[in-house]
């Protein structure tokens, strides 16, 4: 096998399995996310995660969340285990920190990049600015909550 470009161990980076992106699919919007994400119901995917989103997810709570949303009971199951094998959602039905992590690392980038940055981003930078000039080495950085229980 040939080494890539800053490859230190000899092996490519090869995309997860269940997910490609690549030139000719772009991701510019939420739905073109959920169409790379599960193509055939890339729309059922959007209301799954806006479900996550809401905290209407969790033990117990799955069918009723699935004749909720109109969506299959086998289809739910098959974007919730997509989802999981992603490492987008937790064992608790949240998003994972690392893929919020991921999400905000790509925005802040894109954010200076560009030049437009969320005010938050912007309020954080002007933090961390501030902890700089007064000699602290220490950084505010986002934080998200890793359970969020409800009961209903």
């Amino acid at each position: 096998m040939t080494r890539t470009k800053g490859s230190k161990t000899g092996h490519r980076h090869t995309p997860h399995p269940l997910i490609q992106i690549h030139k000719s699919n772009y991701v510019k919007a939420l739905e073109d996310f959920c169409d790379c994400i599960f193509p055939r119901s890339s729309l059922d995917v959007a209301k799954v995660l806006e479900a996550v989103k809401a905290t209407r997810m969790g033990y117990g709570r799955m069918q009723k969340t699935a004749e909720e949303l109109g969506i299959d009971n086998n289809k739910f199951n098959a974007i919730i285990r997509r989802l999981k094998d992603l490492g987008i959602l937790t064992r608790n039905y949240t998003f994972s920190d690392v893929f919020q992590n991921k999400l905000t690392a790509i925005s802040t980038f894109y954010g200076e990049y560009s030049g437009k940055t969320d005010p938050i981003q912007k309020a954080l930078q002007d933090a961390n600015e501030y902890l700089k000039t007064k000699g602290y080495s220490g950084t505010f950085q986002p934080r998200f909550k890793t359970e969020n229980k409800e009961e209903d």
